[in-house]
């Protein structure tokens, strides 16, 4: 299952999705003929979740997360930014990375500039603590570089907000986002 208020792209996504949630704080904003572009799944299973106020980031996924938590079969929730366009296979390399190690709880992606395909934005976040500042790892970089998995994974300190793939697992551990901190590093 996958929550998400994005931009729905028709490509093997179909393949691993059982269940489209859209979840946002101002869903009465979703026209009928918008709301076709979600009716592409084969099973037509789309479920939309209005907020009725907007208390943050945090809060808004929080209200599709939970309700995800309560389906029985949900194996992951994707989050992502409602402005975020998904590449074909994203999905797929996603379940494949989560599977294929169970102690994975959590999983980001490759994010690319929307204005410049061949320039990614970041492939996850650092924070610097002394200086209270944070950076997006590789920023800049074409998207054509390669990387290990495992160096990533070492090298970075989060996850950024735009593409965040939880495990059921991760979600039952460790629980929602808080909603204690304030997100400062939204847009760059």
């Amino acid at each position: 299952m996958i929550l998400l208020s994005a931009i729905y792209n028709e490509f093997t996504i179909k393949e691993n999705l059982n269940s489209l949630y859209i979840a946002d704080k101002s869903i009465i904003e979703v026209k009928y003929e918008d709301r076709n572009k979600y009716k592409t799944l084969e099973n037509d299973k789309i479920i939309l979740i209005q907020s009725p106020q907007n208390n943050g980031y945090a809060s808004g996924n929080n209200i599709g997360i939970e309700f995800a938590l309560n389906q029985e079969n949900m194996k992951y929730v994707w989050v992502l930014n409602n402005d975020t366009e998904v590449d074909k296979e994203a999905l797929t390399h996603l379940i494949s990375k989560c599977d294929s190690d169970k102690s994975i709880g959590i999983c980001g992606s490759r994010l690319v500039y929307f204005a410049d395909r061949e320039m990614q934005q970041g492939l996850g976040g650092v924070h610097n603590k002394w200086l209270c500042t944070t950076k997006n790892y590789e920023m800049g970089r074409l998207v054509s570089k390669k990387y290990d998995d495992e160096v990533i994974s070492n090298d970075i300190d989060y996850i950024i907000g735009a593409s965040m793939f939880f495990s059921r697992e991760c979600l039952e551990t460790v629980g929602l986002m808080t909603m204690k901190n304030i997100f400062y590093t939204m847009k760059s």
